[in-house]
């Protein structure tokens, strides 16, 4: 196995990558024509069979390199936006990838990128995703960390954590917390960072629920605080897999995600946790107060949220599904992996 990049890699990725053995190559950020050529010169001089590529750039990048040779290319298509924002990229990338074993991480994604001529392979590989549950170092906190983050003990407590960014819409998340009964004393958490901050700010400072919402900036340890919060609520339009979520779903949590994207997959409404509408405050509202008010409701769909979690998004299950995709796109007639 090789690793190339466009720009070096972090210390901490290259660490990680030293740990197997792997020297990462760095092909250089400028242009396509200079990194396509180093890449063809590594690909001929390693006898590599395949190029799983990760982004449009690098896409385009190893079909170059591979013209006129036995190397495949894969397309790993891990987004919805993806860069396939213009018309001319999506045609281009539709032909390319005619022929080529093709590999999503939602079947989210795989409805919008899939073209309907499309001739080659394709699967669907989740991510895997560690249990936060199994190491000290990222464990949930227990209820006692409410104290230092300035929430009441006896609270209903919400968590989200996501980018300012418009489509993650923390907008209707903030309208169905102005909704909810006092009586429920629910505190949100927001969790990140990003170019909407400010403005979601002043929205917050607007409504009568302002002091029961906490922004809590970029935290290293966003996945313990979710052990704090009672519910997991997860608002964004749009997603492509929605890491979060998942790591919500494995902390034992119980979640509200929106009826949209990748989560129709694998949130079963009313079993491992719940949906609602996207955009709608009101149904959102609904549903928080659903969940608070029959607490082990909430519990068991945090229960069920756990156990489907672990299995569907094991590290193990998704090395060896990826392993497969790889293998299958090397195929000889034989049957031997060229």
């Amino acid at each position: 196995m090789h690793v190339a990049s466009f720009v070096a890699p972090s210390s901490e990725m290259q660490s990680a990558f030293g740990e197997l053995g792997i020297a990462p190559r760095q092909l250089g950020d400028k242009g396509y024509i200079r990194p396509a050529r180093r890449l063809r010169q590594w690909v001929r001089q390693e006898r590599i069979d395949v190029i799983v590529a990760n982004s449009f750039k690098s896409y385009l990048v190893a079909k170059m390199a591979c013209a006129a040779s036995r190397c495949r290319v894969i397309p790993w298509v891990h987004s919805i936006p993806l860069v396939l924002d213009g018309a001319l990229r999506r045609r281009l990338f539709h032909w390319l990838s005619k022929n080529d074993t093709m590999v999503f991480s939602s079947n989210a994604i795989r409805n919008v990128h899939r073209s309907p001529d499309h001739d080659g392979k394709s699967a669907v590989v989740y991510y895997g995703v560690d249990d936060p549950c199994a190491s000290e170092s990222s464990r949930p906190y227990e209820r006692s960390m409410r104290r230092k983050l300035g929430v009441p003990d006896e609270a209903l407590v919400l968590c989200y954590i996501a980018e300012f960014i418009g489509w993650k819409d923390h907008a209707t998340l903030l309208r169905a917390m102005d909704r909810l009964d006092e009586r429920l004393n629910a505190h949100l958490l927001l969790i990140g960072t990003g170019q909407l901050l400010e403005q979601t700010r002043q929205q917050a400072k607007s409504l009568q629920c302002a002091p029961r919402i906490h922004f809590l900036g970029p935290r290293m340890d966003a996945r313990k605080i979710l052990g704090v919060s009672d519910l997991y609520v997860h608002p964004s339009r749009g997603e492509g897999f929605g890491l979060a979520v998942v790591e919500a779903m494995l902390a034992g949590r119980p979640v509200i995600a929106s009826r949209d994207g990748a989560f129709i997959e694998y949130v079963d409404d009313g079993n491992n946790g719940v949906l609602f509408t996207a955009g709608d405050d009101q149904d959102l509202a609904a549903r928080i107060t659903e969940l608070a008010d029959d607490r082990l409701l909430g519990k068991q769909l945090g229960q069920q949220a756990r156990m489907f979690a672990l299995q569907t998004f094991s590290p193990r299950q998704f090395a060896e599904s990826t392993c497969r995709v790889i293998e299958s796109a090397v195929m000889t007639d034989q049957g031997k992996v060229a």
